[in-house]
């Protein structure tokens, strides 16, 4: 199960890599995580349903309340419009969480293999996706600090605007 990682010097780099070993200690201590990154993962993908039905649901109920009602339950326009950019906003923020979760299911299963064969290109496949998923939480955080950003300019502009 005594593996090794490639010892080729790497270009610009001053010191050569040292030669290392997967041991079965690392094995046995990724192989613990294999079940949280599992029901992680399981989550993930039970959530992403949730917010693929509840944009279905949003357009369901709009297309339906504005053929079927009338008078003051008649859904004007503008709820109209609400109902499908919260749709559209549910089916965009389901996409990284689908894929985050995708991320998390390779690196269960690569882990698994890992366990059983030993093989070095498991844990390459382990962490290449270990890798990608956080790459895809960073980005994730980059993008809602910049929108929270956006939104406390906005709300400082509007409540200038309010007081003059």
């Amino acid at each position: 199960m005594t593996s090794t990682l490639p010892t080729e010097p790497v270009q610009g780099r001053i010191n050569p890599p040292v030669k290392r070993e997967i041991t079965p200690t690392m094995v046995e201590l990724l192989q613990a995580t294999r079940p949280w990154v599992l029901f992680c993962s399981v989550l993930g993908f039970i959530g992403t349903g949730f917010m693929v039905l509840a944009a279905l649901a949003m357009v369901g109920v709009s297309a339906f309340a504005g053929v079927v009602g009338s008078g003051d339950n008649k859904i004007g326009g503008m709820e109209l419009a609400m109902f499908g950019g919260m749709a559209v906003l549910y089916i965009v923020l389901a996409v990284p969480y689908f894929f985050g979760s995708l991320f998390l299911l390779r690196y269960s299963t690569a882990i698994g293999r890992l366990g059983t064969d030993g093989d070095s290109h498991a844990m390459e496949d382990a962490l290449l996706n270990q890798k990608s998923f956080w790459k895809l939480v960073g980005i994730m955080m980059i993008t809602m600090f910049a929108l929270y950003g956006v939104v406390l300019v906005g709300a400082v502009v509007a409540g200038v605007f309010a007081a003059v």
